[in-house]
């Protein structure tokens, strides 16, 4: 049977969580953040590990460098550059601008990814004039070589179901709420890689983001959070994890592939904060809601079976 697209919803304003997380001991990725307050210079743990991520997060979509490649790069022309080099240090580029946009209070928005996303993308194979705007034609995750009927997973049309995604994900980014901002932040990841913006560099991008909101939250000060390499050794639970949402609504077994080595006690707390919502359990919806039917809901993508 040929994949199709459908849209259940997921209304955040039905969900009433009773967790309530510790106070003390914070998370490791607080204390590193701390750790790099004391330094006279924070970029001197904040260029490393940008560098780090960005071998990752590059390995993550099929791109792959060495780092010492990575900071050899520095003294060397573009044109003495590696393709894959290149294209690594494109997201250095982009995630540095992003990091130094966000602490000049800027919001997290489509436009600042369309930037973004046109860097990533600069001199390598999938530039062009698409590059740095939303795309128009539809695309197939996981294709290959096959037929379409055997994509893995299909993201939104090119149509108002995209753009009224893209309008509302900002905007629920960017509210106020009660949900963990870990947790928030792995819910707007999904979100993302489902809807499938952009043309390329949608994986780097994601990651990129979470890293943003952290930082936008006030709970990361300093970019000195290695996210990817995490999901790098778990490739295989992180992109499982992601589709199984899609397949199955099933937020808490989807978003616990996340990287909960880097922030222990927020992910301990996860079992207690999944009890407070299976009373909406029923969000998932059909496919037939009228356009402009979408305000303050959270819009997800599946593939039917």
């Amino acid at each position: 049977m040929s994949p199709t697209y459908r849209t259940p919803y997921l209304r955040t304003s039905s969900w009433k969580p009773r967790l309530m997380l510790p106070s003390s001991t914070p998370p490791r990725r607080w204390r590193a953040d701390q750790a790099s307050s004391l330094l006279p210079n924070p970029s001197l743990l904040a260029r490393p590990a940008t560098r780090r991520e960005a071998v990752s997060t590059s390995a993550l979509e099929g791109t792959y460098a060495f780092l010492a490649d990575l900071f050899e790069a520095v003294f060397l022309e573009a044109e003495e550059l590696t393709s894959s080099v290149s294209e690594v240090r494109n997201y250095v580029t982009a995630a540095e601008r992003a990091y130094d946009m966000v602490a000049e209070g800027q919001p997290i928005s489509v436009r600042m990814l369309e930037d973004l996303e046109r860097e990533l993308l600069r001199r390598t194979a999938s530039d062009g004039s698409h590059a740095g705007s939303v795309r128009t034609t539809q695309v197939f995750i996981g294709l290959g070589n096959r037929r379409v009927m055997s994509a893995r997973f299909v993201p939104p049309p090119a149509d108002h179901r995209l753009l009224d995604g893209l309008r509302l994900w900002p905007d629920w980014i960017r509210e106020s709420s009660a949900i963990p901002t870990i947790i928030r932040v792995a819910f707007s990841h999904y979100q993302f890689e489902t809807l499938h913006p952009f043309h390329g560099g949608n994986g780097r991008l994601g990651r990129l983001v979470m890293a943003l909101q952290l930082m936008s939250a006030g709970e990361l000060r300093f970019p000195v959070l290695n996210i990817s390499p995490w999901l790098e050794q778990h490739r295989t639970e992180y992109q499982d994890g992601l589709l199984r949402v899609s397949q199955t609504g099933g937020w808490a077994t989807g978003c616990a592939s996340f990287p909960r080595p880097s922030m222990p006690r927020l992910w301990k707390s996860w079992s207690g904060w999944t009890s407070s919502w299976r009373s909406v359990r029923n969000f998932r919806r059909s496919c037939a809601e009228p356009k402009g039917s979408r305000s303050g809901s959270l819009t997800t993508c599946s593939v039917a079976p």
